[in-house]
């Protein structure tokens, strides 16, 4: 009896939870209700070209490389072949891809096997220092 009865339990809060996951959950925001973001405070931003599913053999060439906003190539690019250019430019907030430090370089432990903070050791080059 009770093992039936611990069956019909784990099924009813199965049931629970997988309506649960039927229930609309709150949404994003659009991107024009989104914080807009001032772009001029980005210090490290960077734009690459934005394709569409066809695009002309000199995007597909750079495709992913990305500029600093003052060195970006002007569109239509010089060598587009397309009748009508529809490439733009995507903006990013930092124009590196990924993170550069490889946390299993051997290296690393000469930066951090100590874990401690290293610059209230340092003294200036006066006396009174």
């Amino acid at each position: 009896m009770s093992l039936t009865f611990l069956i019909i339990l784990a099924g009813f809060v199965a049931l629970a939870l997988w309506l649960t996951s039927l229930l609309p959950t709150a949404a994003r925001p659009a991107a024009s209700e989104a914080a807009p973001v001032d772009w001029q405070d980005c210090p490290y931003r960077c734009v690459s070209i934005r394709r569409p599913g066809q695009s002309c053999q000199a995007v597909r060439a750079i495709a992913g490389k990305r500029y600093l906003p003052h060195e970006a190539p002007r569109l239509p690019l010089d060598a587009c072949d397309e009748a009508f250019c529809s490439c733009g430019f995507r903006r990013h907030r930092d124009r590196r891809s990924h993170e550069r430090r490889n946390a299993f370089d051997p290296r690393t432990a000469c930066w951090t096997a100590d874990r401690e903070e290293r610059r209230a050791l340092r003294r200036g080059r006066r006396k009174g220092d």
